[in-house]
């Protein structure tokens, strides 16, 4: 959390985060999208590069909502859905979707969403 949460305070849009690590869970990759105030629109093209030309094992991705409510919408659960199934088909686990918000962070793992 300390490598990650410091890209997200004071953002008055989402961000989107993903760092790629490889099997001895070393960063290999990562990438940074700005959206909207509300929204940011998944990067699959991107996902699917650094999957595949980093030779990554893992995927961690993490976003912002800057209303400060840290719980996952239902858009947020269809595209981490979507993204993890991607991730199957490359060889590497989607490991964690974390949402950042005001006070609190949402682990899709810890919920058993992964």
């Amino acid at each position: 959390m300390r490598y990650i949460y410091p890209r997200f305070e004071g953002r008055a849009r989402e961000l989107l985060v993903g760092i790629f690590l490889a099997r001895d869970l070393t960063i290999c990759d990562e990438f940074e999208i700005e959206g909207s105030r509300s929204e940011i629109v998944m990067p699959l093209e991107r996902l699917l590069v650094g999957a595949t030309s980093r030779r990554a094992a893992h995927l961690v991705l993490a976003h912002n909502h800057p209303s400060g409510d840290h719980r996952p919408s239902r858009a947020d659960k269809e595209v981490t859905r979507r993204v993890s199934s991607i991730c199957d088909l490359c060889g590497v686990r989607l490991t964690d979707h974390l949402i950042i918000g005001a006070h609190d962070v949402t682990s899709f793992r810890a919920l058993g969403l992964l």
